[in-house]
């Protein structure tokens, strides 16, 4: 009798159990991160008797969790994948609507623009077409002042959802560190595994994932270390978690103009590495997730979108330009920029340019020497006695009845301009007039300065580093492009730019320039060093390093983002309509009659030249090819989330299959073990009924 009372309360033991699991499981249907539970039951030892060997009833071997370590790992890499191109979208979103389409934005107010020139060249002499031009520009730079606000918005979006991530990633390790210490503690102390804790920590590496991508490696003692999905860089790494932390980076440059230092904008996470305690870069390491998802859309779109659209923008203005400076306006003078590619004041050059007016009859000529303080445009009238000058613009009287001894003997600093006006040699005819007028310095509107990188051991500043196009091949007076030649060596250096941003370092002898966002290492085209200047040539580029006054040293590290930086400052300088450049000039380099349209023909027809990326490209097809890559980065990112969604699901369903609770099934079993309980129950009952009956028959 005793043999079957201990089997039938062993029974009753373990149907209790298999109860409380049961229950335990229907209580957690709807528990994020369960893995449903089974109770492993088995026979106890049998014992010989007489008749053989007799079972002992049944006894619990232990509580597993119905869990599979590939499918899990399988799930928390669909689930980081999800959260990185989730995150993506919501970023390439926002950037494809403002630059995918070719038809409006920047592009429009591109093709507005020339629309204007064209009216302009089938009637020059119309005094609105000037007023409209000067407008579809305004309107153009506003649009790219659109951009870069929209810009810098998103850069402002990503540097603050990587902050508060690492402010979650650091949340979520310092609770798996509390974890590894609960089930370590278990492990020691030989005590069945903890399923809900093991649920929990799976269900916060999971939570860890959607952050950022992660390897996970299980230690003898039951804990976990976490590392970066490409092993470098520990997260958890001896039940210690190392903090994540954001950083603005290091490259900077002054503003002179706003008196204060303009930042490069862009976050970068860190950590300090164990044991060295040495601040470590880990954005690199970082692939998947929120984290992941918000540095590739900075990386792959945004910093390629900006050198890009920075191409077809600076391009298109520095061809402008130079085309402008072809040509003469109303009165005659030369044509200036009309786009500034660094936000400064045009700068004069240091002579004045001057000829005579091409109908003339006489001989005489008019020279002007000593360098200009002021802007002007003068023109001389000769009246048959005298000359008048007059302002080239308003035709203000300026110095009437200047005498031919006068001018011959040189009018020294006139009206405070800082330039001597001297006749030249011949005789002049009554109604000869002569002109002479400012230019300003072509390059100086071009001009960027460097990014130091604040960590550098020398003392050279950003200021001392300058970014211009390649002047190389240029003629004595390469700034005004007066020169035919000069204007064509421009477009050259022109098809030669490449959409990038460079960084430059130094090892103590040599420079090294390299793509920032590939890291493709870029040929130099020339080194050249004079007078304490080092200049270097590439890629249509020329940075001149100066350290007459301060020094670089082994190791300093500098970036250009020349496009990016015109991209920025780009505004525009012609504000006056009289001043449009649409006359041409005949082979001496004077102006066309009034009413000629040679230059603004030739504007216009800048729409259609292949100018850009090794005359391959216009402005417009630039811009075009921006806003593909653009496009197609966002509708690849599209399909990949929709393709790892669908892969998800399935895993979930999978997942689910195997470790979720299934009511009905738990249900089932409750019924069985209950049954099965209440049969134990029953016996225990007949065992009790059997041995009063023997005691008393012993009475």
């Amino acid at each position: 009798m005793a043999d079957l009372l201990l089997t039938a309360s062993s029974g009753l033991r373990a149907f209790q159990q298999a109860l409380n699991v049961t229950g335990h499981n229907i209580a957690n249907v709807n528990t994020e991160g369960y893995n449903r539970q089974r109770l492993e039951i088995n026979a106890g030892t049998p014992q010989l008797s007489a008749g053989g060997y007799v079972g002992t009833g049944a006894r619990t071997v232990s509580i597993n969790r119905v869990y599979q370590d590939y499918l899990s790992n399988q799930l928390n890499n669909s689930h980081t994948a999800i959260s990185k191109y989730n995150n993506i979208d919501v970023y390439s979103t926002q950037l494809n609507g403002t630059l995918g389409d070719p038809e409006v934005g920047i592009s429009a107010g591109m093709q507005n623009m020339f629309a204007t020139w064209n009216t302009m060249a089938n009637d020059p002499t119309n005094t609105s077409s000037p007023r409209f031009l000067l407008d579809s520009q305004a309107q153009l730079a506003m649009q790219v002042e659109n951009y870069d606000s929209l810009r810098n918005d998103l850069i402002e979006q990503v540097n603050g959802q990587l902050s508060s991530s690492a402010t979650q990633v650091n949340r979520i390790t310092k609770e798996l560190v509390f974890l590894n210490e609960s089930l370590g503690s278990l492990n020691q102390r030989k005590e069945l595994p903890a399923n809900d804790l093991l649920d929990k920590r799976d269900q916060l590496v999971k939570e860890l994932n959607k952050y950022m991508d992660t390897k996970v490696f299980q230690n003898d003692d039951g804990t976990i270390d976490v590392y970066t999905s490409d092993g470098k860089v520990p997260l958890i790494t001896d039940n210690r978690a190392m903090s994540v932390y954001t950083k603005e980076s290091p490259f900077e440059k002054y503003d002179a103009i706003n008196g204060a230092p303009i930042k490069n904008q862009q976050l970068d996470l860190y950590i300090q590495m164990p044991g060295t305690g040495r601040e470590t870069v880990i954005s690199d390491s970082i692939k998947g997730g929120e984290i992941g998802g918000a540095l590739a859309f900075r990386k792959d779109q945004l910093m390629r979108a900006e050198d890009e659209l920075g191409l077809s923008v600076a391009g298109m203005a520095i061809a402008m330009n130079a085309q402008h400076r072809q040509g003469f306006d109303a009165a005659g003078v030369r044509g200036a920029d009309l786009f500034s590619l660094n936000g400064k004041e045009p700068v004069l050059m240091n002579t004045a340019s001057n000829y005579s007016n091409p109908s003339n009859t006489g001989t005489g000529s008019i020279t002007s020497t000593g360098t200009p303080t002021s802007e002007f445009a003068y023109k001389l009238t000769f009246n048959g006695s005298s000359y008048d000058v007059t302002d080239a613009y308003s035709n203000r009287i300026i110095s009437a009845g200047v005498t031919t001894a006068a001018l011959s003997a040189g009018l020294t600093n006139f009206n405070g301009s800082g330039v001597t006006l001297t006749s030249g040699a011949g005789t002049p005819a009554k109604g000869d007039s002569f002109m002479v007028y400012t230019t300003t310095d072509f390059h100086k509107s071009l001009e960027q300065t460097a990014y130091k990188d604040t960590r550098n051991g020398g003392t050279l500043t950003n200021n001392d580093i300058t970014i211009n196009l390649n002047k190389s091949g240029l003629s004595s007076n390469p700034t005004d492009l007066s020169n035919p030649a000069d204007f064509a060596q421009v477009q050259k250096q022109l098809s030669l730019l490449q959409p990038r941003t460079y960084s430059m370092t130094f090892d103590g002898s040599n420079y090294t320039i390299s793509d920032k966002r590939t890291g493709q290492i870029i040929p130099l085209d020339s080194t050249t060093a004079a007078a304490g200047v080092t200049t270097l040539r590439f890629e249509g580029l020329q940075v001149d390093i100066d350290q007459t006054a301060r020094q670089i040293k082994p190791g300093d590290k500098f970036e250009f983002r020349f496009l990016d930086d015109a991209m920025s400052q780009f505004s525009t300088t012609q504000l006056v309509p009289e001043q449009v450049a649409y006359r041409g000039t005949d082979n001496s380099g004077v102006p066309l009659a009034i009413g000629n349209n040679v230059n603004a023909a030739n504007m216009a027809s800048l729409q259609d030249k292949k100018i850009l990326t090794g005359n391959q490209n216009t402005f417009k097809s630039a811009f075009s090819v921006m806003a593909g890559n653009v496009g197609t980065y966002h509708r690849t990112n599209e399909v990949s989330m929709e393709t790892q969604e669908a892969v998800n699901s399935q895993l979930i369903q999978l997942k689910d299959s195997m470790s979720g609770v299934n009511l009905d099934e738990e249900a089932a079993n409750m019924l069985k073990f209950q049954q099965a309980y209440q049969a134990a129950a029953q016996i225990m009952q007949a065992s009790q009924r059997m041995f009063d009956t023997i005691i008393g028959a012993l009475n």
